[in-house]
C-alpha cells in the first residue's frame, strides 16, 4: 500500500495584503506544546479571530456529540461552510501531550477522561483553528490558539493527488 501525500499552493503573501479571516485554511508553524522538527508546520481552518468568544451549542441532530459554532453567542452563518459543519467539542487526554488547560478555556469534566470546551476567549495575538475532521484531528482544542506570528500563509489550491485537483474553500 502506498501512501499518498496531498501536495497543496499556499499563498505566503496572503497575510500582507489583508488579516486573516474565520474560514480560511492556514498554514502555521506548529505551536509550543506539540512541537517536533518531524512535523514543523501543520494545516488547519481558522475558526476564531482575535479578541472573539467561541462556543459549541450542541446539535439536537446529531444528539449532542457534534455542535455549530458560535462567536460571541451567535451561531457563525458565514463562510458558509459553517452554516453545515458541525464539530466534536470534546477532547481526550493526548498521549503526546495530556491535556493543555487553556487560561482562556472554560471547560467541563465527562466521564471516559474526556473534556467538553464550554468557551474560548481567543487571545488578542492569537488565532484559533479546528480541523474539519474533529473526531481525529489534533487541534487548538488541544493546544491552544496559533499566535498571529506563526501563520505562514492561506492554502489555496490541491495539486495532489491529481484526482483530487481543485481550489480549497
Amino acid at each position: 500500500i502506498s501512501n499518498i501525500c496531498a501536495r497543496i499552493l499556499v499563498s505566503k503573501f496572503a497575510y500582507w495584503m489583508r488579516e486573516p479571516r474565520r474560514g480560511d485554511v492556514v498554514v502555521f508553524k506548529v505551536p509550543e506544546p506539540i512541537f517536533t522538527p518531524e512535523a514543523p508546520i501543520y494545516i488547519k481552518r481558522l475558526v476564531g479571530l482575535p479578541g472573539e468568544r467561541l462556543t459549541f451549542p450542541p446539535d439536537p441532530a446529531s444528539n449532542g456529540r457534534l455542535a455549530r459554532l458560535a462567536v460571541n453567542g451567535r451561531p457563525v452563518e458565514e463562510p458558509d461552510f459553517f452554516r453545515v459543519w458541525r464539530y466534536r467539542p470534546t477532547i481526550t487526554a493526548d498521549t503526546r501531550i495530556g491535556y493543555v488547560d487553556l487560561a482562556y478555556a472554560q471547560y467541563e469534566d465527562l466521564p471516559n477522561n474526556e473534556r467538553r470546551i464550554v468557551r474560548v476567549d481567543v487571545p488578542h495575538d492569537q488565532v484559533f483553528v479546528l480541523g474539519d475532521n474533529t473526531e481525529g484531528s489534533l487541534d487548538s482544542r488541544y493546544w491552544g490558539g496559533v499566535p498571529l506570528n506563526n501563520l505562514k500563509g492561506q492554502a489555496f489550491m490541491r495539486v495532489w493527488p491529481l484526482s483530487r485537483i481543485g481550489y480549497i474553500h
